[in-house]
């Protein structure tokens, strides 16, 4: 499925792959097969590709370890963007952003997993808006559309979380089995965060098992199977904190 998304400029241009982990280990995390899927995909069409970790850095390479890591080059380059400035990796400007986010949903809504990962990329720039409260999410989608040349999310629900805030009950992880994936190029800042926003009300809207699909047109073979069945497996305390916004203490350095 990525191989047919990926635009054709990613052989000149170059792909970061932003693997966004919020917890010690998956499903909090991206999978280690939906890792190797999006490298071997870049391997095999000859992409020059690197990755970059959102939030928390993954415990072992892995498929990693094939493509270029963050200290590969750590050059770093001050940008400004309207009000924010930012100094984010320098090899991120004008290559392709794939972004893994593991399938991390909360029942009583709030930002899903591509809001979450545009948040976590304004904390990897080093944002910051002088006079002002900055939304970290309006912050990442400009990051996205204006440094990057396009992007494709990937969205690892192999294994699903849903939790609540509302509910003393543990987080819970279902096995799903699926991978959704969509891409654009030449997006403003707006429709950026509004697609982000589209796709996790989505996926909320599968994990919950609420009817309909918020505007989005699904391709596949599974594109209208429920996804959560069964009661689940109870997580432990030790993933993601409730705010899915990191801190700056959080952003790791390429």
């Amino acid at each position: 499925m990525l191989r047919a998304v990926l635009p054709a400029y990613t052989r000149r241009r170059g792909v970061v792959v932003l693997v966004h982990g919020r917890g010690p280990s998956t499903p909090w995390n991206p999978s280690d097969r939906s890792i190797a899927g999006v490298v071997e995909t870049a391997v095999d069409l000859g992409i020059a590709t690197r990755w970059t970790a959102l939030g928390r850095g993954p415990t072992a390479l892995g498929a990693l370890g094939r493509i270029a890591g963050p200290d590969s080059d750590r050059r770093t380059l001050a940008v400004r963007l309207g009000p924010t400035a930012c100094e984010l990796p320098r090899a991120w400007v004008g290559r392709h952003a794939v972004v893994l986010a593991p399938a991390v949903l909360d029942a009583d809504g709030g930002d899903g997993p591509f809001a979450a990962a545009l948040a976590a990329i304004a904390v990897a720039a080093h944002a910051h808006t002088d006079g002002r409260v900055a939304d970290p999410i309006e912050v990442g989608a400009a990051i996205v559309a204006q440094v990057f040349a396009g992007f494709t999310w990937v969205l690892d629900a192999e294994r699903a979380v849903l939790r609540s805030r509302r509910s003393t009950a543990a987080p819970r992880a279902f096995d799903v089995s699926r991978v959704a994936v969509h891409g654009a190029t030449g997006l403003d800042d707006a429709e950026v965060g509004r697609r982000a926003r589209l796709i996790d009300a989505w996926a909320q809207r599968r994990a919950t098992t609420s009817p309909g699909d918020p505007g989005l047109e699904l391709v596949g073979a599974k594109a209208a199977d429920p996804w959560l069945r069964g009661a689940g497996v109870a997580l432990g305390a030790d993933g993601t904190p409730w705010s899915t916004r990191p801190r700056a203490r959080e952003a790791r350095r390429p």
